[in-house]
């Protein structure tokens, strides 16, 4: 019995699941509990394939790369909220929803806010309906130590209940570190850099039996080149390695590009390379914006093969800074 709790959790909570081309069924693989927390948290990040890790300040920072508010230039406040039906192909049922936002204290500081819903169908279990629902809470604080250089630490509250009384929580932190630099002989060109170690905490205790969490460490670049006035190209890779759970232990890479025409019209592709042996599966990623007067609307899908439970999944971004 309990084991199949443990599996509904794993199918449910972290949303990742081996799918068999012979069998035709979905075999869950232990890849611990809140699965949720790595799934791309916003439509442009989404639409680079996952990337995030060394872009400047966005609304989603803090779910990206929280030192990044305190070391770019760019609007002093943002605020965004994200919609997204995740694994609509494979069923119905499971969303993620995130409302997120960061403000600068002044030329050093900066602190930031997230929050993250995850929403599962209705599952029978053992002739019990269960109704499983995770979510996350997390403030952060940012410091530009040098010229290009700040550092930043989250807290994060997590909340696992599969219903049925199988609830959990506990705390993780993640710790992070951004640099940005101008390129030489390039007018408002730049490349920058970020680290960060993310959901590194307790386990979730359900009962007797507990989970890890999804704990990664994860390093990126980027660069941003523009030309011709008007025009301006961004491209970004992030490399992440998942330390927990030791048995689901894998190396991906995702690679993304903006372009962006008057700052106002963004189109955006990428690619992720995952191990689906691991429960990570590669897919590619499209995806558009428009920013004006500060506001921000945004648009990515994922493109992946049958054997990828979350093809087509596609999320909506709006946003507003200044």
């Amino acid at each position: 019995m309990m084991r199949k709790w443990l599996m509904t959790i794993v199918l449910a909570g972290a949303a990742w699941c081996r799918l068999s081309a012979q069998e035709a069924e979905v075999r869950p693989l232990n890849t611990g509990a809140s699965g949720f927390l790595t799934l791309p948290a916003d439509a442009r990040s989404a639409a680079m394939a996952g990337t995030g890790i060394a872009l400047p300040a966005s609304p989603q920072a803090v779910f990206h790369n929280g030192a990044a508010t305190a070391g770019s230039e760019g609007p002093d406040h943002g605020f965004g909220y994200t919609y997204s039906p995740w694994m609509r192909s494979y069923a119905s049922g499971y969303s993620l929803h995130t409302a997120s936002g960061y403000w600068r204290l002044d030329s050093r500081q900066a602190v930031m806010g997230g929050f993250r819903y995850y929403g599962c169908p209705e599952l029978t279990m053992a002739d019990t309906k269960l109704a499983p629902r995770e979510w996350a809470a997390e403030v952060g604080y940012a410091y530009r130590l040098l010229d290009g250089l700040s550092v930043a630490a989250t807290a994060r509250y997590v909340r696992s209940d599969m219903g049925g009384g199988m609830a959990a929580g506990t705390v993780a932190f993640d710790v992070s570190a951004f640099y940005r630099h101008s390129l030489p002989l390039l007018p408002d060109a730049e490349w920058s850099v970020g680290v960060r170690a993310s959901n590194m905490g307790a386990r979730l205790k359900y009962g007797a039996s507990k989970a890890d969490l999804p704990s990664q460490l994860a390093a990126g670049g980027a660069v941003t080149l523009p030309f011709m006035l008007l025009h301006k190209l961004t491209l970004t890779a992030d490399v992440c390695f998942r330390m927990q759970p030791t048995d689901v232990q894998a190396v991906s890479v995702s690679a993304g590009a903006e372009y962006t025409l008057l700052d106002v019209l963004h189109l955006r592709g990428g690619y992720h390379y995952g191990d689906k042996q691991k429960a990570d599966y590669s897919y590619g990623s499209a995806g558009a914006g428009l920013s004006l007067y500060g506001a921000r609307l945004d648009f990515g899908i994922l493109f992946a093969d049958k054997e990828c439970p979350f093809r087509n999944t596609w999320s909506v971004s709006a946003g507003f800074c200044f």
